[in-house]
């Protein structure tokens, strides 16, 4: 019986024909990990289903720093601002539930490094909805020191591409 959908992200996976040189074996804690020939391409790829809802958790494991208002959106609570759209804490949730931490603090921290001037300086991952203004509340991936994501509001149009920090489609997983 497949309760934790691995099972089904196994043979996706090995139905995928651009995945066709990729190993995958099981590892603790229900994660898979598939190994290319290079040890420095190794992933860790787990099911959505697998992780019970704990983004905020998951997130922390990998490396990352959440602020204060990045956890509170994780665990599905609202700011207390008076001026956020109700729909915040849904669409961040859903939202953090699709970064790939592994690819985020590897090509996109490499990216993000390269390409920003002061080592504080974020790049966007996405945007609140709901917001009419020049600042948007968003989402930013701030790679410094210690890799963290924050709650900033920005008006400029930085954006770490999708490419870089969401976890790659696989036909037949949602």
């Amino acid at each position: 019986m497949d309760h934790d959908g691995l099972l089904e992200l196994s043979r996706a996976i090995l139905a995928t024909p651009s995945l066709a040189n990729v190993r995958v074996t099981r590892g603790a804690r229900q994660v898979y990990w598939m190994s290319r020939e290079a040890p420095h391409d190794t992933l860790a790829l787990t099911h959505p289903r697998t992780s019970r809802g704990k983004i905020e958790e998951g997130l922390r494991t990998s490396g990352l720093t959440l602020d204060e208002a990045v956890t509170r959106l994780a665990r599905g609570q609202v700011l207390g601002l008076g001026y956020e759209d109700p729909s915040w804490p849904a669409v961040a949730r859903e939202s953090l539930s699709l970064i790939f931490p592994a690819l985020l603090l590897s090509a996109g921290f490499r990216y993000a490094s390269r390409i920003l001037r002061r080592p504080h300086d974020g790049l966007r991952l996405f945007t609140l909805p709901g917001q009419r203004q020049a600042r948007k509340a968003s989402i930013m991936f701030v790679p410094g020191d210690t890799p963290r994501l924050e709650l900033a509001w920005m008006g400029s149009n930085r954006r770490l591409s999708y490419l870089l920090w969401q976890r790659p489609a696989i036909p037949g997983v949602l």
